[in-house]
């Protein structure tokens, strides 16, 4: 993925606002696509899901797919690493230190995919109010 257009360019004030929240300043080719008509469809969101799903996968993730009761995926994934450590009964704080390591990773990896178009998909929805200010 490369990066193409600078958020600021965006037609849809929430979105400028939300990709702010989670300090995107540039979009990939895809968020730029997806966010130039001024919404996210269903499609756009699945496409998010699908594309961050694949990043994961090369990365060694295991992606489960859990939808909630109104079809929004809930992230659910797991790594042969992790397992490994609950496998040895690993030190609390090597765990630890691994979750987080991993977890830095997993928001890299949702980073240009899944993160703001779910979020836009969600907040399109079920306007929380907290962007209109």
């Amino acid at each position: 993925m490369t990066a193409q257009s600078n958020v600021h360019d965006l037609k849809n004030p929430m979105h400028v606002r939300l990709a702010a929240a989670f300090r995107i300043s540039v979009l990939t080719d895809f968020e730029a696509r997806v966010l130039d008509k001024g919404y996210v469809s269903r499609e756009d969101y699945e496409e998010a899901y699908r594309l961050w799903v694949h990043r994961m996968t090369l990365e060694g993730f295991a992606v489960e797919d859990v939808k909630d009761s109104n079809g929004y995926y809930i992230p659910n994934w797991s790594s042969e690493a992790r397992d490994e450590l609950h496998r040895r009964s690993a030190p609390p704080e090597e765990v630890s230190r691994f979750e987080e390591k991993e977890r830095a990773t997993v928001h890299r990896l949702q980073k240009g995919t899944f993160l703001l178009v779910n979020a836009i998909f969600h907040e399109q929805a079920h306007p929380s109010g907290i962007m209109n200010n």
